[in-house]
């Protein structure tokens, strides 16, 4: 009896110790705070009469106005299939919307998460224009990503303050932390493409796409990390 007493209480011991490690990396995970300034713009998706089969890219932005503090930021997107990829960019303003890139991306050969470099194209962001993003498959036009939205703004003391402070794999907490979607997604896509075997950062990005709803790049990233 004490035999199996002892034996349940090692097995308590080591479900605590599991339990304890789950909530400690949990806590390590970026968390996305989204601004709190109410903007109706983001993600939508566009109209179409015709049959539309099921999604294979996703454009990586959360359902409302993503923030950046890059002039020239990177946009990223997640396809399920290979194939060349169309990449279109708008300012929004108040004589209408004025198209800024309309670019061919050649795709990689398997599924996975993408960018397109605005510095490459000289395109440099105004602060406090909306701009307005899709990507899809020239393969099928039906294949296009929800209209995604995204505005610069200026980088305020305090996160400056906190960025100097934090090594570069805590950039992107720090970024999400302060709302600003696109500059998280931006430092883990680069510290990803110098460190691809480092699995800690796809996690992290697989949490931040979890939080605003790509369920399905999220998956991918996972999936890449095992």
């Amino acid at each position: 009896m004490r035999r199996f007493a002892l034996f349940a209480w090692i097995a308590a011991g080591m479900q605590l110790c599991v339990m304890l490690s789950a909530i400690a990396a949990d806590a390590d995970l970026p968390r996305y705070k989204p601004p709190p300034r109410g903007a109706p713009s983001g993600r939508v998706a566009l109209g179409t009469r015709t049959i539309v089969p099921p999604p294979q890219i996703w454009a990586l932005a959360p359902n409302h106005i993503g923030l950046t503090t890059r002039e020239q930021p990177s946009l990223y997107w997640y396809a399920t299939t290979s194939g060349t990829a169309r990449v279109a960019l708008v300012s929004v303003g108040a004589q209408g919307m004025k198209m800024l890139l309309n670019e061919s991306v050649a795709a990689s050969t398997s599924p996975r998460i993408m960018r397109i470099d605005l510095a490459r194209y000289g395109i440099r962001l105004q602060p406090g224009i909306e701009y307005q993003w899709t990507v899809a498959l020239e393969s099928d036009p039906r294949q296009r990503s929800q209209r995604a939205a995204i505005e610069r703004i200026a980088a305020n003391p305090e996160l400056t303050k906190r960025l100097d402070a934090a090594p570069r794999p805590r950039h992107a907490a720090v970024y999400a932390e302060a709302g600003i979607w696109y500059d998280a997604i931006a430092s883990l896509g680069e510290l990803i493409e110098q460190s691809p075997s480092d699995t800690s950062l796809r996690i992290q990005r697989a949490a931040l796409l979890d939080q605003v709803g790509l369920k399905e790049a999220a998956a991918a990233d996972r999936q890449r990390e095992q």
